[in-house]
C-alpha cells in the first residue's frame, strides 16, 4: 500500500518545537564534525556527520517553510519525516535524504559549496594508477593520479565544486565495493580547511 502523501498534522507550535530540536541537532553534529575533523584517521567521519547536519539543515528549513499562516494544524508531507520519496517529476528516482541535502545545500551561501573531494590511499601501488572519484551533482567526474609506492591523501583540485553526491554521506562510514575502480572502497578525505570552512558556514546560518 502507498503511503498517505500527506502523513503527518501539526499545530503550528509543534512544527516550531520541531524546527527547534532539528537545530539543536544540527549544532551537535557540526560539534562533533570539527572534533573529528582535527586527526587525519577519523577526518572522513567528520565530513560524513557534517552532511547529516546539512541535511538536517534541510529538514529544518522544510519544517519551518511550512508554517504559513493561523491554521489548526499543518499537513506535512510524509517524505519528510521519513515515510515514502518525494514524487516530482524533474527529479525522479531522487530520494529523501538526497533532497533534504540539496534543500540544504541550496540555503547556504555560494561560497559554501567549494570542497575539494579526494581519496585517501594507505597501501602503496605497485604501479601509477589512476582512481576515478563519482560524478558530482554538475556530472563532472573526478580522476586523482597515484604515483607507484605512495600513500596519503590525494585531491582532483580542477573542479572547485562540491561534491554532494547522494553516496557521499554514508560512503564516509561503510567499506562497499567501488565498481567505477574495480576495488574496495578507498576512504572519502577532503582538506581539513575546506571543511573546517564549510561547518563553519552552516553554524553561522544557524545563527
Amino acid at each position: 500500500m502507498m503511503p498517505k502523501k500527506y502523513s503527518y498534522a501539526f499545530t503550528e507550535q509543534e512544527l516550531m518545537f520541531g524546527y527547534e530540536r532539528c537545530i539543536e541537532n544540527v549544532r551537535g553534529l557540526l560539534a562533533s564534525a570539527k572534533m573529528l575533523n582535527e586527526n587525519v584517521t577519523t577526518q572522513q567521519y567528520a565530513l560524513g556527520l557534517y552532511m547529516y547536519a546539512v541535511e538536517e539543515y534541510g529538514k529544518a528549513i522544510m519544517l519551518k517553510n511550512s508554517i504559513t499562516g493561523n491554521k489548526k494544524r499543518y499537513h506535512i508531507l510524509g517524505w519528510i519525516l521519513g515515510k515514502g520519496k518525494p514524487n516530482q517529476i524533474t527529479e525522479t528516482g531522487i530520494d529523501a535524504h538526497s533532497k533534504k541535502i540539496m534543500i540544504g545545500y541550496n540555503n547556504l551561501p555560494e561560497g559554501c559549496n567549494v570542497f575539494f573531494r579526494g581519496v585517501k590511499i594507505t597501501k602503496a601501488f605497485p604501479t601509477t594508477k589512476t582512481i576515478k572519484i563519482k560524478k558530482n551533482k554538475y556530472g563532472l567526474e573526478s580522476k586523482v593520479s597515484i604515483g607507484k609506492g605512495t600513500t596519503g591523501s590525494y585531491y582532483d583540485t580542477t573542479t572547485g565544486i562540491f561534491d554532494y553526491n547522494l553516496d557521499l554521506k554514508t560512503s564516509c562510514f561503510y567499506i562497499d565495493w567501488d565498481e567505477n575502480n574495480n576495488s574496495w572502497k578507498f576512504d572519502v578525505v577532503t582538506q581539513k580547511a575546506d571543511l573546517d570552512k564549510n561547518i563553519k558556514c552552516l553554524e553561522n546560518a544557524l545563527k
